[in-house]
């Protein structure tokens, strides 16, 4: 026969960011969509889509510079532009400023 044993659930603490209790200040509305229903807007600004581009193309001549450091070899300079040019072509496409 086995013992059962009781697990003692800890209690669950709410975590309240200060960004959630600015978000309350500004717009009460606002906070009740963002945090309470969890939505989240649709449209982004043309500066956080610029920045994904940026990120984008950075993070792939990184990667055609990591992945020629791995065969022992140094990446070319156009080898690693080219890279980051077809990362950010889709953004940059759909970036309106």
């Amino acid at each position: 026969m086995t013992k059962s044993r009781k697990t003692r659930r800890k209690p669950s603490l709410t975590v309240i960011t200060h960004s959630e209790v600015q978000s309350f200040r500004d717009c009460s509305q606002k906070w009740h969509f963002a945090y309470d229903q969890r939505l989240r807007p649709i449209a982004t600004s043309p500066a956080l889509s610029f920045g994904t581009a940026i990120h984008a193309g950075l993070a792939a001549g990184y990667m055609v510079i990591a992945a020629a450091r791995m065969r022992g070899v140094d990446a070319s300079l156009s080898e690693t532009i080219e890279a980051s040019e077809r990362a950010t072509r889709g953004v940059r496409a759909a970036w309106a400023p």
